[in-house]
């Protein structure tokens, strides 16, 4: 099985699991992250029928974390080889959320033209706008700030901080044919055209209530697939699982882009892993335009 070797980095998104409250991972005790960057010590015939080798930069996404350790192991189906140029702690920061962005979009109706993004500066939020607009679809966003990585993008941006904005979006952009949510805003279906959908990325819950929060979303998202409201549920470690040949073409893919500066993502912040609490608390700010980043011992 192959090792991730030095550097390794991994991206961080809070402090859920630690606490105990993170759906798939219930209890305390297990190894959080699931984006990782390494350097190959070690191959498995996966990994060589890819063409990879010792000594060569990787990333993955690992779908039941695990990536925050000093040596991780995976099996060679989940690695895709880190282009040339691109800098290992950007890439650190981006595999689970532009595969995120990937999937989500692919919930749309095929026949979409508009898209809300939510938290549009975000991580994953600014890169589905990047990958939506190219393909032809209007975007709308909310943010509660402009930051330089939106401003030259064509998205009609809507501040959420304002009681109103839903009223704003259908006024001022119209009805939407897809909403990427994050939040579980259950008064997100007014915003909707005939042939909308709303697709969960996540879903908010207040501290200690995460895990109740998530399920009662997806039960909710579950319900409503053939009715009103459609809603989808972009489940991107279960989509990983189920189709690794797929997830490496995309995620190299998505890697490349990046690498050619077709896509802008957020600005990684580099903490060592002896600063833990740091991170942590930098991740559960969620401040747009950054993602924080561990580098482990």
């Amino acid at each position: 099985m192959p090792g991730a070797g030095d550097p390794r980095l991994g991206g961080l998104d809070g402090r859920h699991g630690l606490a105990g409250d993170y759906l798939l991972h219930p209890f305390r005790g297990f190894i959080t992250g699931y984006d990782v960057v390494g350097v190959l010590e070690s191959l498995d015939a996966d990994a060589t029928r890819q063409g990879l080798a010792v000594g060569q930069r990787v990333a993955a996404v690992v779908p039941d974390m695990g990536a925050h350790a000093s040596i991780v192991v995976l099996p060679g189906s989940l690695l895709v080889a880190v282009p040339d140029g691109l800098d290992s702690s950007l890439a650190a920061a981006l595999p689970l959320d532009l595969m995120t962005a990937r999937l989500a979009l692919s919930c749309l109706r095929p026949d979409a033209r508009s898209v809300l993004v939510q938290g549009v500066t975000g991580a994953v939020g600014l890169l589905a706008a990047q990958l939506a607009l190219p393909a032809g679809l209007r975007v709308a966003g909310t943010a509660s700030q402009r930051t330089a990585a939106i401003e030259p993008l064509a998205v009609h941006l809507v501040d959420y901080r304002d009681a109103s904005w839903r009223e704003r979006v259908r006024e001022e952009f119209g009805p939407v044919d897809g909403v990427i949510d994050h939040t579980g805003d259950r008064a997100l279906g007014r915003l909707l055209s005939d042939r909308g959908r709303i697709v969960r990325i996540s879903y908010a819950g207040r501290r200690g209530h995460q895990k109740g929060a998530t399920l009662r979303g997806s039960i909710r998202t579950l319900l409503h697939h053939g009715i009103p409201p459609r809603e989808r549920l972009a489940a991107t470690p279960a989509s990983i699982r189920g189709d690794h040949g797929r997830y490496r073409a995309q995620l190299g893919e998505l890697l490349e882009r990046v690498a050619r500066g077709e896509l802008r993502p957020v600005e990684p912040e580099l903490h060592p892993f002896a600063d833990f609490a740091t991170a942590l608390r930098a991740a559960d700010r969620g401040l747009s335009g950054r993602k924080a980043v561990l580098r482990m011992p």
